[in-house]
């Protein structure tokens, strides 16, 4: 089952990092939803839950290090309880 596709900058971005697009006075930014991402690899790439999970930290980190080297505003969801993702947010 292809992923549904969902309008942004790109022509089309697959709907599994979620579909939350901010919008304001400054521009619009996505908010990634690691979940999403892990669901999808185990399903896409059949690696076991902790591979994916450790893949999709994997992914989600460079995308927002990407995101900050080009001064691009981006959110995250992210557990106050872990570290995950704590030095770029």
């Amino acid at each position: 089952m292809a992923p549904e596709k969902v309008a942004c900058m790109a022509p089309t971005v697959p709907r599994f990092y979620g579909d939350t697009n901010i919008a304001d006075a400054a521009g619009s930014f996505w908010i990634i939803n690691p979940d999403l991402l892990t669901f999808r690899i185990r399903s896409v790439e059949r690696k076991s839950l902790r591979g994916a999970n450790l893949e999709a930290v994997k992914r989600v980190e460079a995308w927002l290090e990407a995101s900050i080297n080009a001064h691009q505003s981006i959110g995250v969801e992210t557990v106050l309880s872990t570290a995950k993702y704590r030095r770029l947010v």
